[in-house]
């Protein structure tokens, strides 16, 4: 981008937070109004926030030129046609489902078949709310107002997502809708669902966070898109779970396992099926198991090591 494409993308995508930003604290803290009146309020907000969205994102990825309507002959105009007719305030961008079309044909979105099927949903429901006053019963209105949230983290933040700091999906929209923005976000239902969703479409395993105890830790990549949670390198130990026989969905506390009076045990977390185990660590071979399971010829224990048949001394502190 030049200078004046950035500046412009810039301010771009600053309107399209803010009309965001309007319409989710609407949904979200809506304070014993009737739910029918907030969603009405909230639908403009949002569609103007994605149309914004859309023109951040096509701004970014080929241009200002592949937004600007040709002149009256049918000709592009140059770089320096279009920041002199922007200034002169005669820009005529092109329209929403233009723009729609273009993004769709670029494909290289985070955007699958199934989110413009979702835009077109959600542009159905407003027509029907905002123009056409239809009535909802409170259970339509509430999948509708779930689903909102799930149009805002898989569409709308989706395009104005540009990693150059390559941050983690929690990092990012932390950075992007700000802290006090974010945090409230945290506790909405709506939302929880729909980042549980996105890490589900992002990783090829997801489990329970043991911090923030959503579904939405991706066991792939090593980190919770709800909450940010990562472990560094050697904090972590992982092992088999045999209550559900998953494959190293077991965590428990590595660094702290060998600590004197531990006796190189540590309580564990599965992250598939939440049991909670006490997890042994042998210190000489590293081999782990569960204590009070089943007893192994090969398994170690506290004093001794059965892989390298050794003992060590127990601390009986």
């Amino acid at each position: 981008m030049n200078k004046f494409e950035d500046t412009l993308f810039q301010t771009v995508k600053h309107n399209s937070l803010l009309f965001l930003e309007d319409g989710v604290k609407r949904i979200i803290d809506y304070g014993g109004k009737e739910l029918y009146d907030i969603i009405v309020l909230s639908c403009p907000s949002i569609q103007i926030s994605l149309e914004l969205a859309m023109k951040a994102f096509v701004l970014r990825e080929k241009g200002v030129r592949f937004l600007v309507k040709r002149n009256k002959k049918g000709v592009e105009y140059t770089d320096e046609e279009i920041e002199k007719i922007y200034n002169e305030k005669r820009l005529l961008v092109k329209g929403f489902d233009d723009i729609k079309k273009q993004i769709n044909r670029m494909g290289n979105t985070k955007l699958r078949k199934e989110d413009y099927e979702i835009i077109e949903d959600f542009q159905n429901y407003r027509n029907k709310l905002v123009h056409f006053c239809c009535p909802l019963a409170k259970e339509e209105l509430s999948s509708f107002r779930e689903n909102l949230m799930y149009y805002v983290v898989h569409v709308v933040l989706c395009l104005l997502y540009d990693n150059y700091k390559n941050l983690k999906p929690a990092e990012y929209f932390e950075e992007l809708l700000g802290y006090d923005f974010f945090r409230i976000l945290w506790n909405d239902y709506g939302y929880i669902r729909a980042i549980e969703q996105l890490a589900k479409e992002q990783s090829k395993e997801v489990g329970v966070c043991p911090i923030c105890e959503r579904n939405a830790y991706s066991l792939d990549e090593e980190f919770c898109y709800f909450c940010n949670t990562y472990p560094n390198d050697g904090e972590w130990g992982r092992t088999h779970c045999l209550a559900c026989d998953g494959k190293k969905t077991v965590v428990y506390d590595r660094l702290n396992i060998h600590y004197p009076k531990n006796h190189h045990s540590m309580p564990g977390f599965c992250q598939h099926c939440e049991a909670h185990p006490q997890i042994f660590e042998c210190p000489i071979c590293g081999q782990t198991h569960w204590l009070y399971s089943d007893t192994y010829d090969w398994m170690c224990y506290d004093g001794h090591c059965t892989t390298e048949n050794k003992d060590y001394p127990v601390d009986n502190s």
